[in-house]
Parts: C-alpha cells; structure tokens; sequence
C-alpha cells in the first residue's frame, strides 16, 4: 500500500486546535462554477472526520449522519468544525457537530457511530445471527466502469456535438481537479410510462482518487461522494435543462452506513432517484454499492431548494 495520501485524504485533512476543535485549510475546499458556495460533499465529508477524531476508531465505526445545511459557505476561509460529546455508550457513541465561519453556523451535523462487530443483541458480536438483507445489486446488467467514459469526457463530447455551450465545458473541466471520479450511465427507467417521470434512476460510478491509506477514510470519502450529482436527479427527473436553473441547494442530508468494510477507492455504484418535488424544493433518494461484492454499503436521502429562472 503506497504511503502517499490519496487526493481525498488531503481534502479531510483538520488541524486540530484545541480539544474537540478542528480546522480545515481554505485550500482544499472546493466551489463547484456557480454555486453559492463551498461543495456540500466537502463539509460533511470533514464534519465526519472531525466527530470521529474523538470516538475509539478502533472500537466504533459510523452508521448514521444527519445534516442541516445553514448558510453557503466561503471557499476563502477556513472552516472551524466543534464537537460535542453527546453520549458514549457500549454499543452507540453520539456526537454533533457545528461548522462555523465568521463566528456564525453554516452547517450542523448529529453523528451516531456503532460498536464495530455489532450482532442482534446476543452478545457474540456475530452480525449473521441478526436479520440481514438488501435490495439487489443492479449494477450486473449495466455497463461497466472500464466500459465508460469519464463524466469529463461525456461533457467533451456533447460538446462536440453541438449539444451544450462552451461555458458547460469550462464547468465540467475544472472538475478535474476534484478528489473523486464519476462516470455516469445513461438514465433508465423502471417503466415505459411517459407519466412515471419519479421512476427515472440516475446511475454514476463513482470512486475516490488514488489509494486511501487511512482506513476511516473510505466511510468519510463516501461521505464527500454521497453529494456527487444528488440534488441534480431532481432536476433530470423534471428534464429541467441546467441553463434553466436558478438555484439548486442542499437542505439536509442524511447518510446511513451500512457496512464498515468497503473500499471508496475502488468504483461503487450509484443509483438515485427522486420520488417528489414541489414548493420549490426536491427530495432524492440514493443507494450506493460496491461494484466488486454488490454489497449495499450505504444509503442516502437529500432534500433541497430546486428553483427555476422559468416554469416549464
């Protein structure tokens, strides 16, 4: 294993300033062209990271993170993360976290690691004598990471096309820069109904950059992946065209962990839908899978603001 940090882990990085107080560096967060602030993925991806500092690594691995988006963040400044020490109990451990900058609260988040190794209840920490099952994996029948081009690359090429401007070409480069990778599959849809817009699936590979060395990072790397094209879903399910979009951000953002042992430097599958809209906001849901076992490692649900330059 290569002793250098993966692109992601240099993102999570947080100095720690005092106790149960962390900093980011203002250089590695990141503001997606357009948007009104610092890329969501990021600080809950450090919010994690910054809770975990303070839980037995060893002993506890998260299965739970709820988040409330408050105000945009500045990609100039550091961010200050606080942890409160709710509870440590045997089995749960519960943290919250503030992000703040400038003194106000731009971001909070209520963390709930689990006693790695947790059974039903039984006490021989064999999780196969609980209940267990997942939805199926579907990514056997989709085209596969090596079978699909960049999301860079699919961008270039509608370009080619005639099919989007210049300026979403310049957008799409600069995420070249960014930690992770994506390569997104066609949409499908559950049914050939023309009304069924809620079924359509939006489906990415994604993975983390390099190899993580560390091994929390691959649950606080799925954290940063787990706002990569989610809010977005919303808008493809209303075929609402990019150019037409006023404003698109998340609300609150909540993260389930399924399985503490996965790797988010190799390509997990990422399905999303969205089952409603309206009041000028959205909700989407989404499954994340690894490509090599089909194990369910985790599951989100977002919602967020969904405004238009004009009705459709």
């Amino acid at each position: 294993m290569s002793s250098v940090p993966a692109p992601i882990e240099r993102v999570l990085e947080l100095r720690p300033v005092s106790l149960d107080f962390f900093r980011s560096d203002p250089d590695q967060l990141y503001q997606p062209p357009g948007a009104r602030g610092v890329f969501g993925g990021t600080v809950v991806a450090q919010a994690l990271t910054a809770a975990w500092r303070t839980v037995d690594g060893d002993s506890f691995a998260p299965h739970s993170m709820h988040c409330y988006f408050i105000l945009a963040g500045d990609a100039s400044l550091a961010i200050d993360y606080s942890v409160v020490r709710v509870r440590d109990g045997r089995s749960f451990v519960t943290r919250t976290v503030q992000a703040c900058q400038r003194g106000k609260c731009i971001f909070t988040t209520t963390v709930s690691f689990q006693v790695v190794g947790a059974s039903s209840g039984n006490g021989n920490g064999n999780d196969s004598d609980g209940v267990k099952h997942q939805m199926p994996y579907p990514g056997a029948n989709l085209p596969q990471p090596d079978e699909v081009k960049d999301y860079v690359d699919q961008v270039a090429d509608l370009h080619a096309r005639g099919a989007i401007s210049r300026y979403e070409l310049a957008n799409a480069a600069n995420l070249r820069l960014l930690p992770t990778q994506s390569r997104p599959v066609a949409s499908t849809s559950s049914t050939s109904s023309s009304s069924s817009s809620s079924s359509i699936k939006n489906q990415v590979w994604v993975r983390a950059k390099g190899k993580i060395a560390d091994p929390r990072a691959h649950a606080t790397a799925l954290a940063y992946l787990s706002d990569v094209a989610l809010l977005g879903t919303a808008a493809r399910v209303n075929q609402v065209p990019a150019d037409n979009v006023a404003m698109m951000v998340s609300l609150d953002h909540v993260i389930y962990f399924h399985q503490p042992s996965f790797r988010a430097d190799d390509w997990l599958l990422y399905v999303m839908h969205s089952p409603w809209s309206g009041s000028d906001r959205a909700l989407v849901y989404g499954s994340l899978y690894s490509a090599s076992t089909g194990v369910l490692v985790a599951s989100v649900v977002q919602e967020g603001v969904l405004r238009l330059k004009s009705r459709l």
